[in-house]
């Protein structure tokens, strides 16, 4: 008797692949899910975050740069509308020698804020939500240089800074509050520092070296 020979299954991958990959890559650039330095491989669930943080010509005596990570986790969902109730917690992430870091992406974090803080560099912030269907994300973040950080530093990064440390919710560890609160104080002194020092309590750019008026610590990223 003459046996047919088994059918050989096509390695080619499936056209319909492609087309999901498109179309996920055309609803996430519509819905602005990422912005243009970040990227991400397909997946099933977002497991972490990863980059660079690029801070070329930071003079080593201004200060570390420091990435603070704000994650909001899912709690419970409201019975009347479904909405979802998270909690936040802080930490810091580890930035390497070479300017990298990784963030891990826990299953019950539903989205993340990533602060990429430096002495007189512009704060870079990525937020993203976790996405079916990314399973990776990398961001490229950039601290750019800026000349009248002075205001940047008083009326954002520091209350915002305290609030973390102050605030047990978001669970910094002691020695992650120790860190910000001795960045914090060096960072006071530096600036005071150069305003004492500065012609006429002014900067080079001709503004003049005043403490700004206090304001409210601004809102912490939203979730």
């Amino acid at each position: 008797m003459r046996r047919e020979a088994p059918a050989r299954r096509s390695t080619r991958p499936s056209p319909w692949a492609g087309t999901l990959a498109r179309a996920l890559t055309l609803a996430l650039l519509a819905g602005g899910c990422l912005p243009a330095a970040a990227d991400y491989r397909l997946g099933v669930a977002t497991t972490e975050i990863v980059g660079t943080f690029d801070v070329s010509g930071l003079d080593p005596g201004l200060g570390s740069p420091i990435i603070v990570v704000l994650k909001y986790h899912y709690k419970f969902e409201t019975p009347e509308t479904g909405e979802r109730v998270t909690h936040p917690s802080a930490h810091l992430a580890r930035l390497l020698a070479d300017g990298g870091f990784a963030i891990s992406m826990p299953a019950d974090v539903v989205s993340v804020a990533v602060l990429f803080i430096a002495p007189d560099r512009l704060t870079d912030e990525f937020r993203f939500r976790r996405q079916i269907g990314i399973g990776h994300v990398g961001y490229r973040a950039r601290g750019k240089p800026m000349p009248d950080w002075r205001d940047h530093f008083y009326t954002y990064l520091q209350p915002l800074l305290q609030e973390l440390v102050v605030e047990p919710r978001y669970q910094l560890s002691p020695a992650e509050i120790g860190t910000l609160s001795t960045w914090l104080e060096a960072q006071r002194e530096r600036l005071e520092r150069k305003r004492a020092t500065s012609p006429r309590g002014h900067t080079g750019g001709g503004e003049p070296l005043v403490p700004p008026a206090a304001a409210p610590p601004p809102a912490v990223p939203p979730r």
